[in-house]
């Protein structure tokens, strides 16, 4: 946990933002003095941190009606994976309405990373797709498309997708 939480504080230093302060519960105190010269609030047994509940909850409410929208019976781990990557990102790429700017989103502020363009929302969540397969000999009657469901962007420029191949 500690070279994340260490990896996300640089991240924030590049962009000029100090950190002063990190919350957390009871798991956070083995790493106190590894942060060392930020204050770490931990809270009491059985009470939040709001800011992080409130958070969680958001992030449940979308995944719940993410997965109510999808046509499938069952959801693969790796779905819910992607499901969750997708969904912070679209939070994140999105400019917040009470947030410190209008037409800048928390994605652009804190990384600098551009705002996707069009091409990242050409597939949805949960696409049914087709996708063409190189490998196959010359005039076999092999198929040469593979079915996949499209999980989320990868963020380049080009618009490329993660996909979730159904074989596997």
């Amino acid at each position: 946990m500690l070279p994340l939480i260490n990896q996300t504080i640089s991240i924030y230093n590049r962009r000029g933002f100090a950190i002063h302060e990190i919350k957390g519960d009871n798991e956070f105190e083995c790493i106190i003095p590894d942060l060392s010269p930020l204050h770490v609030n931990i809270v009491g047994a059985n009470d939040h941190v709001p800011e992080i509940e409130n958070s969680i909850k958001v992030l449940k409410e979308r995944m719940r009606c993410l997965f109510n929208g999808l046509p499938f019976a069952f959801v693969p781990r790796l779905m819910v994976v992607a499901g969750l990557e997708f969904i912070t990102a679209s939070i994140n790429n999105i400019p917040a309405g009470d947030g410190i700017s209008s037409s800048l989103s928390p994605a652009t502020i804190v990384t600098g990373v551009r705002p996707p363009n069009l091409a990242h929302f050409k597939l949805s969540f949960g696409d049914y797709v087709e996708l063409h397969v190189d490998h196959q000999p010359y005039n076999s009657m092999k198929p040469r498309t593979v079915p996949c469901i499209a999980l989320r962007p990868v963020g380049n420029s080009q618009g490329s997708f993660y996909f979730m191949d159904l074989h596997s």
